[in-house]
């Protein structure tokens, strides 16, 4: 599977725009889709109240992303071919 880099392409950029060319009005309910799943919680760790989740959902994010050859530009262990520090 080839790996797209972030940096490269985005959805506010490429993907919104092709989308809505393609099929109008689907580009807004994706857009609107993946701003909800990026944003969604409940403030709440198994029993515990008020956490502040963000860390974990940007970590879920960057990881489904890179389980589909999307990447952040950040080394990974081993990873040679990321950019990164």
């Amino acid at each position: 599977m080839p790996t797209f880099r972030v940096q490269d392409y985005s959805w506010e950029d490429h993907g919104f725009s092709l989308v809505n060319r393609l099929y109008p009005d689907v580009g807004q309910m994706l857009d609107e889709k993946f701003q909800m799943a990026y944003n969604l919680t409940y403030n709440t760790m198994a029993t515990h109240k008020d956490v502040d989740t963000s860390m974990l959902r940007r970590a879920i994010w960057n990881y489904i992303h890179c389980m589909f050859g999307i990447r952040y530009g950040l080394r990974l262990r081993g990873d040679k071919s990321a950019s990164g520090p």
